[in-house]
């Protein structure tokens, strides 16, 4: 018992591995109200729309605009639907229906976006 194996790391009585243990990661509090620095009336998880302001195709990401927040809307192209997939060369100008989700540093962004 307690005999370590050569090679091995730390180990328990029995011989088996024992369990890393780090510092306890504890969730950090949801964002109330507007999402912190970006939103205006709409939360994280609330369907909001608006028209897309602007796409750079290059980078893969873009901003709308919606009269129910009082900034723009981050998107990246990965959030985009089939519909709007389709119609990514045209996609500025065109109504969307985008789902809010609020970033560590407090704006929001699009979790997904789709054409109206």
């Amino acid at each position: 018992y307690g005999m370590k194996r050569p090679g091995a790391g730390p180990q328990n009585y029995n011989g088996g591995p024992i369990e890393p243990t780090g510092p306890v990661k504890r969730p950090r509090p949801a964002a109330s109200g507007n999402g912190g620095g970006g939103g205006g009336g709409a939360g994280a998880g609330e369907w909001v729309s608006g028209t897309v302001k602007s796409f750079n195709s290059a980078k893969g990401f873009g901003f709308i605009s919606s009269p129910e927040t009082s900034s723009d809307i981050y998107f990246n192209a990965n959030t985009l639907g089939p519909e709007a997939q389709a119609a990514i060369t045209s996609l500025v100008g065109s109504s969307v229906s985008c789902q809010l989700a609020s970033v560590p540093d407090g704006k929001i962004r699009a979790s997904s976006v789709t054409l109206l």
